[in-house]
């Protein structure tokens, strides 16, 4: 799970909240820079898992790459991070 188990239920995958965009992709990176997540479906949810289908990853921090585009506006990118809890 992305949050402790006392709140199962709650923040258990990470998804970005946009809509209208005409481009999208995400890209999600553990510490040593090994791409474990990927989409360009942006109603798309990560949920701790590579690819959400293979293995769980370990707690920590992970890196995260959006590139999104609107309408009429310059395309963007933008990262950060996320902190697994498990």
């Amino acid at each position: 799970d992305l949050f402790p188990s006392h709140d199962r239920g709650k923040n258990d995958e990470f998804r970005v909240p946009i809509s209208g965009e005409e481009f999208f992709e995400i890209q999600i990176f553990n510490r040593w820079g090994t791409l474990v997540f990927s989409s360009n479906d942006p109603k798309g949810m990560w949920n701790g898992q590579v690819e959400n289908e293979g293995a769980v990853c370990v707690a920590g921090t992970y890196f995260y790459l959006l590139n999104y585009k609107f309408p009429q506006e310059e395309a963007k990118s933008v990262h950060g991070s996320i902190t697994l809890i498990r």
